[in-house]
This record gives structure tokens, C-alpha cells and sequence, in this order.
């Protein structure tokens, strides 16, 4: 059926089911940050926009173990994808779940990229992946792909149609 994402009385989103008004996902909004917060994230971004990878990445690190959830994913992808003796799998994994479950779609997305398409080793080599190892778990991955593509994420989307023509065939 057809998805719909409204606004309660409240602000908040949530997807609503068409006709049937029962929420199915709820669209998580992430806690208001606080100005320094604020400050940091932004001073990472322009750290990583600028290829000073380490520097974002303790930047981002600080702020991880404080539970935001843009932080605990850009910490978790940097360390994922990062090519040195500092790849920690198990610690860049756990907070890509987390910040999953607090429903951070670019977070949702990854993980289930990961998990969709760990037994695809040159795929998962192509987009940088290749320092861990990774469950294999399909219908997880495409569930967590599939929330966020549904959470506005384009770029899920797209890797749910990749993963479907791929199980097609």
C-alpha cells in the first residue's frame, strides 16, 4: 500500500499505513543539541569536507559517547572505512546499531547495507568496507534499508531496488 509520513498534533512524524491509521514506523527525531554541540558537529563536517580525517574523527568520537546519534554514525563510518591500525569493528559497530535504534536514517542505512551485502566481498570492498567482517542477514539488512528509505533516505532507497534486482537474478 501506499505510505504517508504526517504530522501528529505534536510535530513529530510518524508513517502512517494508508486508510488504516496505524503507525508502522515511527520517524524518530533526534534530541535538540545544545550550542557547543552544535559547534562541534559542524567544525568535524568541515574537517571531513576538507580531508582532515582524523581530526573529524576524535571531533566526532567526543560527541558519540555523548549518544547523538549524527555523531555516534559519522564516528562509526569514519572508523569502518578508515584504512589504519585505529579500525576498532566491534566499537564502530555498536554505535552504528545505536544510533539505528535511536532512528538516525544515514545510520539505518548503513548498517543495513552492511548487513544486506556482507556476503558480497567486492561490493562491500567498492564502497570502502573491507577492513571488517560483517554479518550476512538479508532480511535485517533490507529491513533497516527499507525504514530508511522510508524515513526520506534516497540513497536507501536505491539500495534496496540494487538488492532486490540482485536477488531476482
Amino acid at each position: 500500500g501506499v505510505i504517508y509520513i504526517i504530522a501528529d498534533r505534536a510535530g513529530s512524524k510518524t508513517n502512517v499505513a494508508a486508510g488504516t491509521g496505524k503507525s508502522i514506523l515511527p520517524v524518530a527525531t533526534a534530541p535538540a543539541l545544545n550550542e557547543d554541540e552544535s559547534m562541534q558537529l559542524k567544525k568535524a563536517s568541515d574537517f571531513l569536507k576538507t580531508g582532515r580525517l582524523e581530526e573529524a574523527r576524535l571531533i566526532y568520537k567526543a560527541l558519540a559517547v555523548q549518544e547523538i546519534p549524527e555523531a555516534m554514525y559519522e564516528y562509526a563510518n569514519l572508523t569502518l572505512l578508515n584504512d589504519n591500525d585505529k579500525t576498532d569493528c566491534r566499537e564502530a559497530l555498536d554505535f552504528l546499531q545505536r544510533a539505528s535504534v535511536k532512528g538516525y536514517a544515514p545510520a539505518k542505512r548503513t548498517i543495513g547495507f552492511l548487513y544486506a551485502y556482507a556476503g558480497d566481498t567486492i561490493t562491500l570492498k567498492q564502497k570502502g568496507y573491507h577492513n571488517c567482517n560483517f554479518a550476512y542477514d538479508i532480511p535485517r539488512g533490507s529491513k533497516l534499508l527499507m525504514e530508511a528509505a522510508l524515513q526520506g533516505d534516497t540513497t536507501a532507497g536505491i539500495l534496496v531496488d540494487e538488492l532486490n534486482a540482485k536477488l531476482a537474478n
